[in-house]
């Protein structure tokens, strides 16, 4: 979890979702993404997406995407949004109603005349509605729930569609002030149990981390948190620092953090420059032996034959078949560099018989 996201909970993303509903402010996602991002990242990782999130909210998600003309509101339209929080396990008595759906609300109250009219008219007994209603549970009750569901093996994450469940919960969040504080009251911890966090371990998050180092992926702050941000979340909760997880992972962060002040004019001068000195500019020698340029390399361009064209040079002329490539992995630094010399004498040789047989 990113530094903003810390302050933030499963609980007060719902929380905050139902206060603008009830203020009557936006809430399609492309207006939360662009004016509240805080909310819509902290939704998307605790409920997988805004749709969830808003839903898991009680708030009918049609609402939310859709422009309430004049005319918006229909008998059929208000019974089926009351039919929707019902199946969800939304409590729907008139407060809750009132304050967490008041679109709803005056609409049914404009068309059916009251509230308990309009949930008779959906066919359901509102007797049942006043049962449930969470004065009529105890702490004790919703622990001893919690309790059962975990003995029975069934889920608690909240994202679960299951009308009952649902209603459990949303007691919960009102007696305890939020589900994993029920959760925890109830003896166990939540994050075992509804939270992404159980999933990552340190040596998931070194895995990770070299599988994007081998495939030349970014690992800087910017590039994780934009490509892969469950991954930097993890790496700073079990290893504190971005640096430390790396360094656990065998990678060394200063050549991770040089490939920001690559440009591709200075990939391609550096290229030119190796070249110059008589070093080959194969893909697999330059990964060996100029890591920082070839991370770079790869972040700048499509592929090594790209790279090589702007830099001037041809790519069959600079390509390591495979079984050479076999032969090159297994040398040695010392054995690599004596064949390299070698290499440069010879040609070096090649010219001087040349220039003699020409009379130079």
């Amino acid at each position: 979890m990113s530094a903003s996201q810390k302050q933030w909970s499963a609980e007060r993303v719902i929380k905050t979702i139902q206060r603008r509903y009830q203020n009557g402010w936006r809430l399609n996602s492309s207006y939360v993404q662009k004016k509240c991002g805080k909310l819509f990242r902290s939704a998307n990782y605790y409920f997988g997406n805004w749709k969830t999130a808003v839903e898991s909210a009680w708030v009918p998600y049609e609402e939310v995407t859709t422009k309430m003309s004049p005319g918006f509101w229909t008998h059929k339209k208000v019974k089926n949004n009351i039919l929707d929080l019902y199946n969800q396990g939304a409590q729907i008595n008139a407060r809750e109603a009132m304050l967490k759906h008041t679109a709803l609300y005056k609409a049914a109250y404009k068309l059916y005349g009251s509230w308990r009219k309009a949930i008779k008219a959906a066919g359901i007994n509102y007797q049942e509605i006043l049962l449930t209603d969470p004065k009529k549970w105890t702490k004790k009750k919703i622990k001893e729930e919690i309790q059962k569901r975990i003995a029975s093996g069934k889920s608690l994450r909240t994202t679960i569609k299951d009308k009952e469940f649902k209603r459990l919960v949303n007691i919960a969040q009102i007696k305890f002030g939020s589900w994993a504080k029920a959760i925890k009251a109830a003896g166990f911890n939540p994050y075992q149990y509804i939270q992404r966090q159980k999933y990552w371990t340190k040596e998931k998050v070194i895995s990770k981390l070299k599988k994007r180092y081998k495939k030349s992926k970014g690992l800087t702050k910017s590039a994780l948190l934009e490509e892969d941000s469950s991954l930097y979340d993890a790496a700073l909760r079990l290893f504190k620092t971005r640096v430390k997880a790396l360094r656990s992972a065998g990678i060394d962060p200063e050549t991770v953090d040089t490939i920001r002040t690559w440009t591709k004019e200075k990939v391609i001068k550096e290229i030119q420059r190796i070249y110059e000195n008589g070093e080959s500019i194969t893909s697999s020698y330059v990964q060996r032996h100029h890591t920082d340029l070839y991370m770079a390399a790869k972040n700048r361009f499509k592929n090594w034959k790209e790279v090589l064209a702007a830099a001037g040079f041809s790519y069959s002329n600079h390509r390591i078949r495979r079984n050479e490539a076999r032969w090159v992995a297994s040398l040695n630094d010392n054995k690599a560099k004596e064949v390299l010399d070698r290499a440069v004498r010879m040609t070096a040789l090649e010219f001087t018989k040349k220039d003699k047989k020409e009379g130079r």
